[in-house]
This record gives structure tokens, sequence and C-alpha cells, in this order.
């Protein structure tokens, strides 16, 4: 059977960005003490020199779920144009299927959890 080029890119788009969830320079920056580019850098750095592996490590992993999180909450917003105002995504002229799995954000999340593409 020959998957229709719309629920393929579709999938492609949130394999992508559950594959970007895993992992954000933030997180790294923030396990290493190593956070560039805000105003208090040297300060956020040197609270972190001063922590544990632990404790950096567990920061690190909320960073990282604020990341997924701003992910999901667009993926929400992008369901709710989709669904109340008709919005459609195009890739190379081609119409993503958004609507043929349970939505944008429920697709990731599945995804991220490790849940298989049903058949359809």
């Amino acid at each position: 059977m020959v998957m229709d080029e719309g629920i393929r890119l579709y999938k492609e788009l949130i394999n992508d960005l559950v594959n970007m969830s895993q992992s954000c320079a933030e997180s790294g920056s923030v396990e290493n003490a190593a956070v560039r580019g805000t105003d208090r850098d040297g300060e956020i750095n040197e609270l972190l020199a001063g922590a544990s592996q632990e404790v950096r490590k567990a920061l690190a992993g909320y960073v990282l779920g604020a990341y997924q999180s701003g992910i999901y909450d667009v993926l929400v917003h992008l369901e709710w144009l989709r669904e109340c105002k008709g919005m459609k995504i195009s890739v190379e002229g081609e119409e993503l299927s958004a609507g043929q799995y349970e939505g944008f954000p429920c697709d990731f999340i599945g995804r991220c959890k490790g849940q298989e593409w049903p058949d359809k």
C-alpha cells in the first residue's frame, strides 16, 4: 500500500518535532554551567558551577521539559487554527493530512512516549 504524500509529510513533521524535542542547547548549557546569551549568564554560570552534577542534570531536565512544553503549546495553537479556522499547511505544494490521526498535540505526545503510528 502506497502512503498518501500528505500523510507522509505530516508524520515526518511530527517525527522531526519529536526528535528536536529530545535535546536543546539551553539544557546542555545548564548541565555544563555554560549558559550564554542572557544579561545574567555570568551569575547563572557561577550558581550552576557551585551546584553538584546531579543538581545541574535535574535543572537541565527541567529546561528540556520547558522546551518540550513550548513545542506542545505551539502545536495546540496550530490544531486550534486547523480545527476552528480551517488552516492548512503545505510543504512543496503538498497539503499535510493533519486530520488523519489524533491532531498535532496528541500525535506529538504519543510519539514522544514511543507510540507507533496507527495503520490508516
